[in-house]
């Protein structure tokens, strides 16, 4: 899952990258979603919120990421 993260993060160094990234998480890509999770969730290459990082953690395991979905269960993320 790094391994995709670090190709992930080199993607997204670019906006036009960034956008086919969101392109995929809107066609239900499960990983790219929980990827824009960790982005806001941490703050690299993006502003940190981490609202907007559960609202993607969400999606991610709506669209059957279970490892989002373990995120959600044992995290704070987004708690106020």
């Amino acid at each position: 899952m790094r391994f995709l993260l670090v190709i992930m993060i080199l993607v997204v160094s670019n906006a036009s990258e960034f956008t086919v990234m969101q392109k995929a998480c809107d066609d239900q890509m499960s990983t790219a979603c929980y990827e824009f999770g960790f982005l806001y969730e941490t703050g690299i290459w993006v502003k940190k919120d981490e609202n907007k990082a559960k609202e993607y953690y969400i999606k991610s395991c709506d669209y059957g990421y279970d490892k989002a979905c373990e995120k959600l269960e044992h995290s704070k993320v987004g708690v106020e």
